[in-house]
């Protein structure tokens, strides 16, 4: 099964101190750990997704590389990446992206100058 390239939203954000291949590696593991990405599901090629993405194709070999490396992808030679069956590790994987999430989101707007109170009924009314 291959994913389709319409179904890949990445988005990339030029402004952020982020670099751009942890920003794609980061949407990736977001998508995997969602479940938009499917076990065994194939991978756009390298040339494929760094075509859609407009960045360079050596960026999206970092990306999927780090990706092989952490569990997320595996890859099958002269064919491609595929995602990698989900297991345990998934659990904690995405309890730990919730929390840097949350770091990060919290950093900013403490830094906007929102109190916690705020903060705290801004994300109650969103959940209702």
């Amino acid at each position: 099964m291959e994913v389709k390239p319409e179904n890949i939203e990445i988005k990339i954000d030029t402004k952020s101190k982020t670099p751009v291949y942890d920003q794609v590696k980061q949407e990736i593991k977001l998508l995997i750990a969602s479940g938009k990405l499917k076990e065994d599901e194939m991978m756009p090629s390298i040339r494929e997704l760094a075509s859609i993405l407009q960045i360079n194709q050596n960026t999206i070999v970092k990306v999927y590389y780090q990706l092989d490396q952490e569990g997320f992808l595996y890859s099958l030679k002269g064919k491609g990446y595929y995602v990698k069956k989900s297991n345990q590790d998934r659990k904690i994987d995405k309890h730990r992206m919730l929390e840097e999430l949350t770091n990060e989101f919290m950093e900013k707007v403490l830094k906007l100058g929102f109190s916690s109170e705020e903060i705290k009924d801004t994300i109650i009314n969103k959940l209702l």
